[in-house]
């Protein structure tokens, strides 16, 4: 499960306080309230959550998950964490879902829940209140949605010819959305357009 930090570096001061080290790790989120940090990394082909906890007391905890791959990572401010999942071997980053997760710190149990399925999704947000996502739709290739946690539904809020990128964002009040797409011009390059779209007064 990895090993304890082995520091290679002068410390600067104030000195870092390493927390673990692994050969490969991938995403990291805090909780909202900072009493802890949610580490992915990958063991035995399949990629696992390190949770290191801040507060009230110091500990690390080691949680299994159903997935082989977790793509992407991130957290609302209830300290509720979203992970975008596949168990695909070889496109995972076109099949794959989104789950709601919770993690319950003294029994050391990670709670999941399916959140968002049955698209092709590539790069995705979720709102501060964990209320609703927005991502970019990977097959149509020119649509960004927004889908709520209890309607499922997702209409696009944009359409227009341009070839999606990665980056969905939105912003901490939840009234706008940020996204990146690649625009093509006559010299047949691409180029990196940030959008931004009011999805909320």
């Amino acid at each position: 499960m990895g090993r304890r930090p082995e520091a290679k570096v002068k410390m600067p001061s104030p000195a870092w306080d390493i927390i673990w080290t692994q050969k490969r790790a991938d995403s990291t989120v805090w909780f909202h309230d900072s009493t802890a940090i949610v580490r992915v990394y990958r063991k035995e082909g399949k990629e696992r959550l390190l949770v290191e906890v801040l507060s009230p007391e110091r500990k690390t905890i080691f949680l299994e998950q159903r997935a082989k791959y977790i793509l992407h990572l991130i957290a609302d401010r209830e300290n509720n964490f979203y992970m975008q999942v596949s168990n695909e071997e070889f496109e995972p980053d076109l099949i794959n879902e989104i789950i709601r997760c919770s993690v319950e710190l003294k029994e050391k149990k990670l709670s999941c829940t399916p959140a968002l399925k049955d698209y092709s999704i590539k790069g995705f947000d979720v709102s501060s209140t964990g209320e609703a996502f927005a991502f970019m739709e990977w097959r149509i290739g020119t649509c960004v949605r927004i889908a709520g946690m209890e309607n499922r539904e997702a209409p696009c809020v944009t359409k227009a010819s341009y070839h999606p990128g990665f980056y969905v964002d939105i912003s901490p009040d939840n009234k706008w959305l940020v996204f990146v797409a690649f625009s093509q011009e006559e010299d047949a390059a691409f180029t990196n357009d940030l959008y931004l779209v009011k999805i909320k007064d």
